[in-house]
This record gives C-alpha cells, sequence and structure tokens, in this order.
C-alpha cells in the first residue's frame, strides 16, 4: 500500500494531463476519425455522409500542433524540476489539466464543406438519422496552455485538411477501401 501511495504522490508531482481535441493529420490510414472518414468516403464513395444535421460542432488539431503542445509541456515540465522553480505566477504546472485544441468550434458542415472544395466539388453531401448520444457541442478552452506553456497552434483547419487530402490521393484507392480501422474511432 504503501508503494502505491509513493507512485500516486509521484505522478502528482512529475506529471501533466493532456486532454486532446479531434486530432487529425496524414498517416491515418487505420484510423476513422470524422477528418479521415470524410477524406476516405471522397475518394471511395464520392460522397460524405453527416449525421444529423451538421451543426454539431468540433474542435480540430493538426498532429503537428498537438506534438508541439506536448514539446512545450515536457521542456516546461523539465526546466520547472531542474531550477526547481515555478515556471509561472509562483504556481508549478506539476499536476496541472491542459486543454489541447485550437479553441475553435468549428460544425460537421463546414468542415463536410471544406473536404468537398478540395474534390472540386465532385462528391455530395448527404445527411441521414443523427446518431443517439451525439454530442452537439465540442471544443477545448486553451486559455492555460497558452499562458502557461506559450502554446499557439500554427496549423489552420483547411491547410491542415489540405495535407490530410493530398496524402490520401498519394495512396492507392483499394489500399484505402481495405485499410482496417485500428483506432475504434467510428
Amino acid at each position: 500500500m504503501r508503494g502505491v501511495l509513493v507512485c500516486l504522490l509521484w505522478l502528482l508531482w512529475f506529471t501533466d494531463v493532456l486532454r486532446f481535441s479531434n486530432v487529425y493529420g496524414p498517416y491515418s490510414l487505420h484510423k476513422n476519425s470524422v477528418i479521415v472518414k470524410f477524406t476516405k468516403d471522397g475518394i471511395s464513395k464520392k460522397e460524405l455522409t453527416i449525421y444529423g444535421d451538421g451543426t454539431q460542432t468540433r474542435d480540430f488539431i493538426h498532429a503537428y500542433d498537438l506534438c508541439q503542445a506536448i514539446h512545450l509541456c515536457l521542456y516546461t515540465l523539465e526546466k520547472e524540476q531542474l531550477t526547481n522553480q515555478p515556471i509561472t505566477n509562483n504556481r508549478k504546472i506539476s499536476g496541472e489539466i491542459f486543454h489541447l485544441g485550437t479553441g475553435k468550434e468549428t460544425s460537421i458542415l463546414e468542415l463536410a464543406q471544406l473536404i468537398q472544395e478540395l474534390f472540386d466539388n465532385r462528391i455530395k453531401i448527404s445527411f441521414a438519422a443523427e446518431r443517439k448520444g451525439e454530442i452537439k457541442r465540442n471544443y477545448s478552452d486553451i486559455t492555460k496552455a497558452k499562458k502557461i506553456l506559450g502554446f499557439s497552434p500554427e496549423i489552420s483547419l483547411k491547410d491542415g485538411i489540405e495535407s490530410v487530402y493530398k496524402w490520401f490521393m498519394n495512396k492507392d484507392a483499394n489500399q484505402i477501401r481495405e485499410a482496417a480501422v485500428l483506432s475504434g474511432s467510428e
């Protein structure tokens, strides 16, 4: 029991909790998050299906920006531990919770339209019944990560989606259709 308490105290003292919003980026062949699913469906089905009316929102963060945020957090923790001094406001960051996203809400319909533009509007957007339990609004408040870590996302959603699109367009269509989804993010 004493060992468990020591481990818990160590975790609280030397770690942070990082809460990611919806992460996307190239090299996502085996994922099925909405950006990847829409891109795959645009290639293979020529149609994007939105469940509900498309007004539900998400906060999308590119994998590059997420890696930058993780790096900043690790750097700040290391600096704090090496100097044994709080980095900001006389408050150590160990044990803090940081939300990592862009802080911007994007509707699923807006997302589908951005992806449709990449396909030169040669794909259609269709609507299906809303999924039970669908979250209506979801975005991250990144104020704390900005203030304490100096985090600021760099990749715009439009540019990030374009990088995903280009990566998938360089793949064989059969490979995309046959790729097993490994993430469980349906």
